[in-house]
């Protein structure tokens, strides 16, 4: 169950024809460090942007945490979200390497997504290597983590369909904990 001060259920997206000032001219939410959004999130900057929408760091004011918040394109999100709620009830100990939702909250027709903050992903840890790699100890032990995940998913009948290095993320820069993320289409 979410957190969230505000109820997505029912919600529709403004049909206006003309762009609201606050989305550029794909639609995406033009980012504004140092905005609150929700009465809540006191939002940093981008950590990264895709054809998902992007993501941004935030400080929780509530939880007094730092989080990370997924802007998403509203049916997607809305996708996301459903399995989302569906690995948390079926991992409620956050056992199988998968990011943890905190909750979730429309902003400006935007749905929003809270999380776990996490570090970089694997592409960036390879490239910090200059593309020389880890060594094959830290390999089976990320392996072994993502096998897990990949495991738990079949047991409850999701395929992650874009499982890739920028995808799996370390849980902390100087440990080999890692989860998987991303579980829009």
């Amino acid at each position: 169950s979410s957190s969230s001060t505000s109820s997505t259920r029912g919600y529709k997206p403004s049909s206006s024809k003309r762009k609201p000032d606050w989305d550029d001219e794909k639609g995406d939410y033009i980012v504004r460090p140092g905005e609150v959004w929700d009465d809540r999130y006191e939002i940093g900057g981008v950590l990264g942007k895709g054809s998902f929408g992007q993501v941004v760091e935030a400080y929780d004011r509530v939880k007094r945490a730092t989080v990370a918040i997924k802007i998403a394109f509203y049916n997607q999100a809305r996708v996301e979200l459903r399995i989302l709620r569906l690995l948390q009830q079926k991992d409620p100990y956050d056992q199988f390497f998968l990011v943890r939702m905190i909750g979730h909250f429309m902003w400006r027709d935007h749905l929003c997504i809270t999380f776990e903050l996490l570090s970089m992903n694997l592409y960036e840890l390879l490239k910090n290597t200059d593309y020389q790699g880890v060594s094959l100890h830290l390999v089976r032990k990320f392996a072994q983590q993502i096998l897990m995940a990949l495991y738990f998913l079949s047991e409850v009948k999701i395929i992650h369909c874009d499982l890739k290095p920028e995808n799996v993320l370390l849980r902390n820069p100087k440990r080999s904990a890692i989860k998987v993320i991303d579980f829009s289409r």
